[in-house]
């Protein structure tokens, strides 16, 4: 006959305490965020305004069907930044993520605004 076994009792796991400065800068944080996500919303469904037609609609470069390489070569307009009358605005990045919501999503102004909007939330926490 075996004697039973006993089971061991694991040691309990130490209590999480949270400090109350930090949970009010949480809070402040997510107040402000909340705040700017609620002034930025209104323009999320809005139409597209002054020099945007010519900057994402009429841009060669933003379109799915055209060279990756012209992004880093034309301005933002989608001129060659050789040219004359290019305005010799560079800004890949954001041509990019006009491209890329172009490719992935279909075209509705919210889905060029929201991608502007979040960082501009975010970057207001720093």
């Amino acid at each position: 006959m075996t004697a039973p076994r006993r089971e061991k009792k694991s040691p309990p796991l130490p209590r999480l305490t949270v400090r109350p400065e930090v949970v009010l800068a949480v809070g402040r944080y997510a107040l402000l965020a909340a705040v700017c996500a609620v002034c930025y919303s209104s323009s999320l469904h809005g139409e597209l305004v002054h020099d945007d037609v010519w900057a994402i609609i009429n841009n060669p470069d933003v379109r799915p069907g055209s060279s990756l390489k012209n992004v880093f070569s034309n301005d933002f307009w989608g001129k060659r930044m050789a040219d004359n009358t290019s305005h010799k605005s560079y800004r890949p990045l954001c041509i990019l993520t006009f491209r890329l919501v172009f490719s992935a999503l279909p075209f509705l102004c919210f889905h060029l605004h929201f991608p502007t909007i979040t960082p501009n939330v975010v970057k207001v926490q720093g």
